[in-house]
């Protein structure tokens, strides 16, 4: 299933990459994303990468709407460099890493 396509890119020291925009606010009830949830990076150059949502970012918004999407962190491992402007983010149903679920 189709998250949304990367329109920047934020690298926060210590933490990991952002990507924006993240997961929307009105994905289906019937679809849950979590954290350690196993996602496919489809690059614009062709490569696909196989990872998952390291952490999901809790945004307090002082009394304005929240956004329409949800920011989240991939592994530390990458860079802002790795992940280019218009990069396609895929949930990979029923799936989740097996690291992420032993430290959940």
């Amino acid at each position: 299933m189709k998250l949304s396509v990367i329109e920047d890119v934020f690298e926060i020291s210590g933490r990991g990459c952002v990507v924006v925009p993240g997961i929307p606010r009105d994905i289906s009830s019937d679809r849950k994303v979590w954290r350690g949830a196993c996602i496919s990076l489809h690059l614009p150059d062709g490569r696909n990468i196989e990872t998952h949502i390291e952490e999901i970012e809790m945004i307090r918004y002082g009394g304005g709407s929240p956004p329409d999407d949800i920011a989240f962190l991939l592994p530390k491992k990458f860079k802002k460099s790795d992940i280019p402007i218009g990069t396609e983010i895929y949930l990979e149903d029923n799936k989740q890493n097996k690291s992420a679920e032993e430290t959940a």
